[in-house]
């Protein structure tokens, strides 16, 4: 054993592992560790490269990080190749850091790919125009101090094969009005909502999720007459200054919602009580502080009686209604939450 041992000294006995094993198991691995580990030999190496490179993010990343990262994928084609999902934020120059982005285009891997402001915005702005369509690209978004340079159609123009839309708008001209593709989600927050109607009610028969966050007052008439076209919602998050019980009408005609996200007068206490089966989670936001307390207990118990399929419950805020509520959800199985972590535009 020892002159085995001493005649293979320079051999890691890790080494013996196979690769597709050794892949296996670093799949569970977190991220800082597995670049511990691909620091062992060569063939851990390789076994962490798809875990290290799945995911990448520049947004979290220190200056001298980013830059490092990005001459590595630069001058590294092949491990572009590991790449699913792609952030993307500040640059400290010219936009230089993301001068390898266009070499994307020829990749088939990349599912998802968000957007922050890149500062300054024109140099990355040149690179996004001269790259080629992203076909692989499924789910997109895109913040405000990036998105205000682009149209809707420009957009679409860019992600061929995109079902999923999560835009952070301000003054853009919306110019799609005929359906190209089918779209299943939309997220849209911005000023001028109204703007998008046109887009939203284009797409609106392939529609399973819809978000609208907007502190500008909205045209409900035109918006109800949109909402009643998606029959196939299954989540519907609606954030506007509405008049009361504004939802009631509309969410009682869409058979598939499971999910309602909505400020609290956007429904009514009698929507409540007779809350659709269907829906197994429900978001409330309150700026007062109040909730349909009876309402809420009665459908709490409906839930216990398995005449609803709630599931989830979530109400922002911290007083002694909140903890009536959270004890009648405890013991009806509920999960209760009243923090507000539901993020309307990332996935």
């Amino acid at each position: 054993m020892c002159a085995w041992s001493m005649q293979d000294n320079s051999c890691s006995i890790a080494q013996w592992c196979p690769e597709d094993i050794l892949r296996e198991v670093m799949s569970y691995v977190w991220e800082d560790d597995a670049a511990r580990c691909s620091l062992v030999c060569r063939g851990w190496l390789h076994a962490c490269r798809a875990q290290l490179y799945t995911r990448v993010y520049f947004m979290s990343r220190a200056r001298k990080a980013r830059r490092l990262l990005a001459r590595t994928l630069h001058t590294s084609l092949h491990l572009q190749e590991f790449i699913r999902e792609l952030s993307i934020g500040p640059d400290d120059d010219d936009g230089s850091l993301y001068s390898w982005f266009p070499t994307l285009a020829s990749l088939g891997n990349l599912h998802y790919l968000e957007v922050y402001p890149v500062d300054p915005v024109e140099g990355f702005q040149e690179i996004f125009s001269s790259t080629p369509p992203l076909l692989s690209v499924k789910h997109i978004y895109l913040d405000a101090g990036f998105c205000r340079y682009l149209t809707v159609q420009r957009i679409l123009e860019k992600f061929p094969n995109a079902d999923s839309f999560a835009l952070d708008l301000d003054n853009q001209i919306c110019d799609v009005s005929h359906p190209t593709r089918v779209i299943r989600r939309i997220s849209i927050r911005s000023s001028l909502v109204d703007r998008f109607f046109p887009f939203m009610e284009a797409y609106a028969s392939t529609l399973t999720r819809l978000d609208i966050d907007t502190r500008a007052s909205t045209d409900e008439e035109s918006l109800t007459h949109t909402l009643l076209h998606m029959t196939h919602l299954v989540s519907l998050s609606v954030i506007i200054p509405s008049t009361p019980a504004f939802l009631d009408r509309i969410v009682l005609q869409l058979p598939h919602l499971c999910e309602l996200h909505c400020m609290q007068k956007s429904i009514s206490s009698t929507l409540l009580w007779r809350l659709l089966s269907q829906i197994h989670t429900l978001r409330l936001l309150t700026r007062s502080g109040s909730f349909y307390l009876a309402a809420i207990e009665q459908m709490i118990r409906c839930s216990r009686a398995r005449k609803t399929s709630l599931r989830m419950l979530v109400l922002q805020g911290s007083n002694q209604e909140l903890e009536r509520i959270k004890t009648a959800c405890v013991v009806t199985g509920i999960q209760f939450d009243n923090t507000w972590w539901f993020h309307l535009l990332r996935r």
